[in-house]
């Protein structure tokens, strides 16, 4: 199995979405990761934002409510998958850096997906 095999399909934002925006779609998509983007249609990855970046990063800093998402994402250092990659691969990826989302990216740099460790044990489980 591959990577594209148990991955969602990712909500996306752009750098200058603004925090509410990306909470809101948080929200709405039941994800705590979200691949910003550069914009919706080309989807290139520039980095993420989770629901830890928005809490530590913008309201435990007390910032006002005008913050965008490029002034608290995480840019580098990115850990992605591709989509064609083996989950066993995507595994041992993401336990080496320590995650528990990545997002799916082809070779030109397109997100196409988000997988979770909670997709590889449901799958695995499945085996």
């Amino acid at each position: 199995m591959k990577a594209n095999d148990v991955m969602t399909a990712p909500a996306l934002v752009t750098l200058s979405s603004s925090i509410a925006a990306a909470a809101q779609a948080m929200c709405d998509a039941d994800v705590s990761l979200l691949p910003v983007v550069d914009d919706i249609e080309a989807r290139r990855l520039q980095g993420v934002i989770t629901d830890r970046d928005i809490l530590e990063r913008c309201v435990s800093a007390r910032h006002r409510s005008g913050c965008r998402v490029g002034d608290h994402m995480t840019r580098h250092p990115l850990i992605t998958v591709g989509p064609d990659d083996p989950l066993d691969e995507v595994f041992q990826r993401m336990e080496n850096a320590r995650i528990r989302r990545a997002p799916v990216v082809e070779r030109d740099g397109r997100v196409v997906g988000v997988v979770t460790l909670d997709h590889l044990s449901v799958r695995a489980e499945v085996r």
